[in-house]
């Protein structure tokens, strides 16, 4: 099974970016590809 890492480099959680992010993942997941977002900012810590 193929998997997907995407990181999101904006400071609001919860903001478009977030938003489109997620919409992806359902995409992704559709596919049947594993998908997982990470923000930028937790890494970081």
């Amino acid at each position: 099974m193929a998997k997907v890492l995407i990181i999101n480099g904006s400071p609001r959680v919860g903001g478009n970016t977030s938003i489109a992010l997620n919409e992806m993942v359902k995409v992704f997941e559709a596919e049947g590809v594993e998908a997982e977002v990470d923000y930028l900012q937790h890494l970081m810590n």
